[in-house]
């Protein structure tokens, strides 16, 4: 029985996926003009930012194949102060701490020999996969095979070459997932160029393209090991290559990311498509203006700081950024408030029909109202380690509540969109953010009806930040923040519903 059947690779053709890649076009537009102009200041502004991003990524392309488990905080004490043996307790790791820190090792000169390939402009060549996966395998020197009487065994790691004998996994279930056989991995591995190589000069998108190429080497899985960590390397070569940030594929999303190539393995690859979108968004934000304590941070909060300072005196470009992306976030409020309107109507007509007796109403805020100081410390609660929100420039905010009459034990809800300023200088990007507020007393007194006295529960309802530019277009915005809008709100009720089953 197979789980999953190899077929031979096909080329990707346009009409395979049809994706909406303008926010990120948009945000990556943004990232570049940012990262020029400070780098002109600073050459070596972003040097801590990317050597911690390639540390996590060291870390976590192991973790996720099971090479070794690190401890989340151990990871974070790792990708802050450098990799070394003297940061592992032997308790947060399932291996020797020396053997974790030389695999890691291995990963991060792979990463660096991505980069050497990409800055001597190479293209996409056999020799350039073979050669990554010698250094991301350099100390390994076996892996788990089956023998023909279904025993396992260490045999020896050939490393940078393709593999000699099947690799296909066993499902716990008994079924098998195939890979491309050995005999076939060669003529897959020219066919992979190829097709890249042509997708390449349809100018079909960086992104899609990405997609494309990480699910394509997935279904061939050339080495008897270490296939997985060649993948990811090639898809941080694509995305570079292309003057976008890599990404980490983390723990976090491991399920569903198997899923998403499972998903490519049946032809739907525009959760793959969706998932690298994502990642490559929060990198950028992150890339934008990342809060933190280390020294690299702050020296880039200072050159970031000087810049926006030269910008407001002298710059007029700037000014007129800020007031475009301004009105963007105007007509996006506007859309939020009639959206919430309608919402708000559904909530009171449901929970009438059982009694529940709830007024809702909307309202909108930002400096026109006098109200852009509202929410700071949950907006900053909601973006915590996303990006730098920018509380120098406007903010604007639509805010659903939905009240219940004196006599109910319905809780108070709160739901607030908020728009605001990405980075640390004015930029004309910005996102928008989603949380709630429950307030509500869990108590048999029937007066404790969850007013503004009441315990307070928070809950960041941003499934994934919602950006925009000085140069969108808001009517070309609106189905797609509909569509956020939704989302966003069905976090907030489902987590109210919570309280109304109490």
């Amino acid at each position: 029985m197979a789980a999953h059947r190899w077929n031979p690779l096909r080329p990707l053709r346009e009409w395979d996926i049809e994706y909406d890649f303008s926010e990120i076009d948009s945000l990556k537009e943004q990232w570049l003009t940012t990262r020029a102009m400070v780098e002109g200041s600073n050459p070596d502004a972003y040097s801590g930012f990317m050597e911690r991003l390639y540390r996590r990524w060291s870390i976590e392309t192991g973790v996720i194949e099971g090479i070794y488990d690190l401890d989340m905080g151990i990871t974070e004490t790792l990708v802050e102060r450098g990799i070394s043996a003297d940061f592992i307790e032997r308790g947060g790791t399932n291996r020797d701490p020396a053997e974790v820190v030389r695999v890691i090792g291995d990963h991060r000169r792979a990463a660096e020999f991505v980069d050497d390939w990409i800055r001597e402009g190479h293209p996409l060549t056999k020799l350039f996969i073979t050669e990554m996966h010698s250094i991301i395998c350099a100390g390994q020197d076996t892996f788990r095979a089956v023998d023909q009487f279904g025993r396992w065994f260490d045999a020896t790691l050939n490393k940078g070459v393709f593999k000699t004998l099947p690799n296909n996994p066993t499902r716990p279930d008994g079924a098998l997932y195939e890979y491309a056989p050995p005999e076939q991995v060669e003529s897959e591995m020219d066919a992979l160029v190829s097709f890249y190589n042509d997708a390449e000069a349809r100018r079909y998108h960086p992104l899609l393209l990405a997609a494309w190429l990480h699910h394509a080497f997935s279904t061939i899985h050339p080495f008897q090991d270490g296939n997985g960590r060649v993948d990811r390397g090639l898809l941080t070569w694509r995305l570079v290559r292309r003057e976008f940030l890599p990404v980490v594929i983390s723990r976090d999303v491991r399920t569903e990311y198997i899923d998403a190539l499972e998903g490519a393995d049946k032809g739907h690859i525009s959760d793959l498509v969706g998932l690298i979108v994502r990642l490559e968004k929060g990198t950028i934000l992150q890339a934008l203006g990342q809060p933190g304590d280390s020294d690299d941070s702050k020296v880039l909060g200072q050159v970031m700081d000087s810049i926006a300072s030269r910008l407001r005196k002298r710059q007029q470009a700037a000014l007129e950024q800020v007031k475009s992306v301004n009105a963007v976030a105007l007509s996006l409020r506007g859309q939020a408030s009639t959206y919430l309107e309608e919402k708000a109507r559904e909530v009171d007509d449901s929970l009438a029909a059982v009694d529940a007796g709830v007024s809702s109403k909307v309202m909108v805020g930002g400096p026109d109202e006098r109200t852009d100081h509202w929410y700071r410390r949950q907006i900053l609660e909601s973006n915590r380690d996303k990006y730098w929100v920018n509380f120098n420039e406007n903010r604007y905010f639509a805010r659903m509540t939905v009240e219940p009459a004196s006599e109910s034990r319905v809780p108070r809800l709160v739901f607030v969109v908020s728009l605001h300023h990405v980075g640390r200088q004015s930029t004309g990007q910005m996102a928008a953010s989603a949380f709630a507020e429950i307030h509500y007393n869990p108590t048999d007194d029937p007066a404790n009806t969850g007013g503004e006295d009441a315990p307070t529960l928070f809950k960041d309802c941003t499934l994934d930040p919602f950006t925009l530019t000085w140069r969108s277009d808001p009517e070309k915005l609106r189905s797609r923040f509909d569509k956020w809008l939704e989302e966003s709100l069905v976090v907030a009720l489902r987590y109210w519903a919570e309280f109304l089953e109490v």
